[in-house]
This record gives C-alpha cells, sequence and structure tokens, in this order.
C-alpha cells in the first residue's frame, strides 16, 4: 500500500481478505506503525495469526512509551486464553531484562490457572533474557531457569513445553543430549509448529 492517510489505509486494509490482512501485518518490508497494528488488533476481527503479528509490531516499537503498558495490561486481560501467548510474543520483542516483566512472567510459568501456551512462552522469552541478565541478578535468576527447564523439556505431555523449553537450554547448557533427542521429536503445537525443528536450532548450535 502507498504512503497515505490513517483514515485511508484503515479502509483499504478492511476492503483485504483475511488472509491478504494476515500477509500484510507479517510482511516486515512494509513499516507498520505499532498505532495501525493496535487498532487492527482492537477493532478487526483477524485471523489468529495477524492478531499474533500485529502484536509483534506493537512490541517492536519501544519508540512509543504506551507499547508495554498496553501489551501489559492486555496480558492481564488475556492469561488464561490462548491470545495470552501471543500478548507475550510482543513483549519479548525487543526485550532485554525488565524486572516488572520477568517477574511477571515467573509468576505466569508457576501459575496452573494460566493457559499452557502461555506458560510456555513465558519461558521461552525469560530463556531469552539469560543474555541480558544483570549481574546482580544471574545466580539466582539461572538456577530458577534451569528448574523450570528441567521441568518443561522432560514435559511429555506438551509439545509447546518442549519447544519453548529449547531456548533456555541451550544457553543454560548441560542438555546437549536432550536437545538432539528433541530434534526427532515430531510432534507439533496447535499452530502447527514443530517441536523438532524448534531444537533442532539449538541443538545444532549446542
Amino acid at each position: 500500500m502507498p504512503k497515505h492517510g490513517s483514515k485511508w489505509l484503515r479502509n483499504q486494509f478492511l476492503e483485504l481478505t483475511p488472509q491478504e490482512q494476515e500477509e500484510y501485518l507479517n510482511d516486515w518490508d512494509i513499516h507498520i506503525s505499532a498505532k495501525f497494528a493496535r487498532w487492527a488488533y482492537a477493532e478487526v476481527p483477524l485471523t489468529e495469526r495477524a492478531r499474533r503479528a500485529a502484536l509483534v509490531v506493537i512490541g517492536c516499537d519501544r519508540s512509543a512509551p504506551w507499547t508495554t503498558r498496553f501489551l501489559l495490561a492486555e496480558l492481564d486481560r488475556t492469561w488464561q486464553e490462548r491470545i495470552g501467548s501471543f500478548v507475550i510474543s510482543g513483549l519479548g520483542r525487543k526485550l532485554r531484562w525488565h524486572d516488572a516483566i520477568v517477574a511477571r512472567l515467573l509468576g505466569l510459568f508457576d501459575n496452573s490457572d494460566a493457559h499452557e501456551s502461555v506458560r510456555a512462552i513465558s519461558l521461552h522469552v525469560l530463556g531469552h533474557c539469560l543474555m541480558f541478565c544483570p549481574a546482580r541478578e544471574r545466580e539466582w535468576f539461572m538456577d530458577r531457569m534451569r528448574s523450570m527447564c528441567d521441568q518443561a523439556i522432560w514435559d511429555d505431555s506438551s509439545p509447546d513445553m518442549r519447544m519453548c523449553a529449547c531456548i533456555g537450554a541451550y544457553y543454560l547448557r548441560g542438555y546437549e543430549e536432550r536437545l538432539s533427542e528433541l530434534s526427532r521429536d515430531d510432534a507439533s503445537d496447535d499452530l502447527g509448529n514443530s517441536v523438532a525443528e524448534h531444537a533442532e536450532m539449538y541443538a545444532v548450535s549446542a
């Protein structure tokens, strides 16, 4: 779409098919503002993948001070639903270390009332945070992460958990054999993401 006013862009977006809306929001060659993505997420009956893409666009724009507040408020509303995991995907974009977000995700992983995919993606984002953990927090955080990875990476009932434990297992080390095993795991989550393909990235690196 060429550059036009926001009203024109919104009208053009509404004329797209659901599949085209999904492709548009996932097209990183198009500069989509967080404000536009928030409008699409809140006002348009998007597909599940398109909603996730809109949340990721919001999460990538940390120049707008409202984005983190918006995502945390949305997480408060959706943590018991599948969409809550997409909110966390948005929070995880460009996240380095943020005390409040880390504490929130640790709490969600421990909360059995949270949606399983919310608990799993919380672990994935926390695994990414291992690279940016401040020295003052490193000892307890690594111990906590190892405990959570031990639980999730052997969870044979949950492809989500096994998949999302991989990044933490890679950074913590000591899980090389299990990552190799998971690279042959033919299970997938409900969006079709393969445990094997995900684990293989980290198994090869390990």
